[in-house]
């Protein structure tokens, strides 16, 4: 039902128009009147209807004022004025104000049917489009902790997210630029019965600690992964810094009260160092420390820290990525050699505690398999059946050799996914040049349409059909050249032309090249009188 609003201070105006809506426009009902421009206001509060009229003269405020005032308020409102000839110039400011339209008085019938009837359209138009914005905001609000988590483990472990910035921005309606790490890590203190109720708890955990952290602060926040949840809360990069730590320790105890008494688990929270996004990675550092040397705290910043001459190595997140690079790149010696790096990180600092360097390697394992599945479909890639399998090992010998093997499984397959990958790129750049030899295309072109860089094309062309793109295109031409001087209806300029040559006189010094003949030579030759 269109609720429509009558303010106007001639009662004999009110009920035509109230007599009209009823009696000749179709769902439509007048849900009130008021003859002043105060009372117009304070009725519409409390009843709410979908379209206004509206008398510009009335006595106190008048009509203007009153929709400037509603429409502060109540901006999907539809609004329709009611004005005498007198005052048509105030009719024209009126519809400055975003007024539908304009009703003369005295009123006509048909008139008001016409102009009530477009009201009731954009009303409904306005109701649609609320809607949609409802079941939009729906479906973001279910896929938003999936984009903030794989933006968030794409800055700790490739930085790729960074060259569609202003795309994350816009998507998460916040500046990225700068800001500080703030780590959820809860520790894991139950035994083997009891551990797959405690990674339960934990999840639950980390949901109930991403409704709070997003009710304390405008934040991106992941999903829980192992013991930890990260969160990235922008700052001004003008913000003082001693500011923003006292106000991040401020906000990480807010979200420690809303937590408390929600589960028996414990856990911290550590606090990096705000700093520029491409170095996120040094604040995510910073966080982690502070959870691990925060001693009885349940909150610890890093700035807070005086550090002990012998305080651990931070833990080689920059070789993590490096993995990650050689292995989508095919490369096993140089994935190993770095795998060997941090196993002897892991080894030195955890003093072989088997446990520790289970679960940091776990955790490396599951970003492996999710980093590189997400760039390449492999067969050895089946998260679940991986971590089944490593858990079983306790033997830190065991554990070594069982992670190189699957680091060069991983890379065998990605080398044979590559390779047909690389081939079926080149089938369709040799399509493209057979369709389009004739215009004038160079290796940028074809580099272009397989979307591979110019350099990387002319390297990978070279090794899959053993010629250089520039030797093959005049291949092409050549060979289509000779077909067509078979017909002496061509002119050797015309041939030329229709195998991508602008210069005749260069064609023909390429053809004598390749063939021994010039053109006319060549087709003296070949026709048989």
């Amino acid at each position: 039902m269109l609720r429509i609003f009558i303010a106007d201070d001639e009662q004999i105006v009110i009920d035509s128009l109230k007599f009209i809506v009823e009696k000749f426009v179709d769902g439509a009902e007048v849900v009130g009147y008021a003859k002043s421009g105060r009372e117009t206001i304070e009725k519409v509060e409390t009843l709410k209807p979908d379209v206004l009229l509206v008398d510009i003269k009335m006595p106190g405020i008048d009509g203007l004022e009153a929709i400037r005032r509603i429409k502060d308020r109540h901006g999907d409102m539809v609004f329709i004025i009611i004005t005498a000839y007198e005052n048509f110039g105030f009719a024209q400011e009126a519809l400055k104000l975003g007024v539908l339209e304009y009703l003369l008085k005295p009123v006509n019938k048909d008139r008001v049917v016409e102009v009530i009837k477009k009201a009731g359209e954009v009303v409904e138009q306005n109701r649609r489009t609320f809607l949609a914005e409802i079941e939009l905001k729906e479906k973001l609000a279910k896929v938003m902790p999936h984009l903030e988590g794989e933006f968030l483990y794409s800055l700790l472990f490739d930085g790729n997210c960074l060259k569609k910035l202003p795309f994350y921005e816009e998507v998460f309606e916040m500046p990225l630029r700068y800001g500080y790490v703030m780590i959820f890590a809860v520790r894991d203190e139950s035994d083997d019965e009891n551990s797959i109720r405690c990674n339960l708890d934990r999840y639950e955990l980390g949901i109930l600690f991403r409704d709070s952290a997003k009710d304390a602060v405008k934040c991106l926040v992941s999903p829980m992964m192992l013991d930890r949840v990260i969160v990235y809360v922008p700052v001004h990069k003008d913000a003082d810094e001693y500011s923003v730590r006292n106000e991040s320790i401020k906000t990480a105890n807010r979200i420690i009260g809303s937590l408390s008494g929600s589960m028996d688990l414990p856990y911290k929270i550590g606090i990096g160092s705000p700093r520029d996004i491409k170095h996120f990675l040094k604040s995510y550092e910073e966080a982690d420390r502070a959870v691990k040397l925060s001693g009885e705290e349940k909150v610890f910043h890093y700035g807070d820290l005086s550090l002990p001459a012998n305080a651990p190595d931070f833990y080689p997140f920059d070789r993590e990525k490096q993995l990650l690079d050689k292995i989508l790149l095919g490369d096993i010696l140089g994935a190993l050699e770095i795998f060997e790096e941090i196993f002897a990180w892991l080894t030195l600092n955890y003093a072989f505690d088997v446990a520790r360097i289970k679960a940091r390697l776990t955790e490396l394992l599951i970003v492996l398999l999710r980093f590189v599945s997400y760039h390449k479909e492999t067969a050895v890639m089946g998260e679940k059946g991986n971590l089944e399998e490593f858990s079983k090992l306790n033997d830190i010998r065991e554990i070594k050799l069982w992670f190189l093997k699957k680091i060069e499984d991983i890379i065998s397959e990605v080398r044979v996914i590559r390779s047909h990958e690389m081939g079926e790129v080149i089938e369709t750049a040799i399509d493209f040049i057979n369709e389009n030899y004739a215009k004038d295309i160079c290796m940028d072109d074809v580099a272009r349409r397989v979307n591979i860089s110019y350099h990387y094309f002319s390297k990978l062309f070279k090794d899959r059909t053993g010629q250089t793109f520039s030797d093959y295109l005049t291949d092409i031409r050549i060979r289509h050249a000779k077909e067509l001087l078979q017909n002496e209806a061509y002119s050797v300029k015309d041939v030329a032309y229709r195998v991508g040559y602008q210069d005749p006189n260069h064609f023909t010094k390429v053809f004598k090249k390749l063939v021994g003949l010039t053109p006319t030579e060549y087709r003296e030759k070949s026709i048989i009188p």
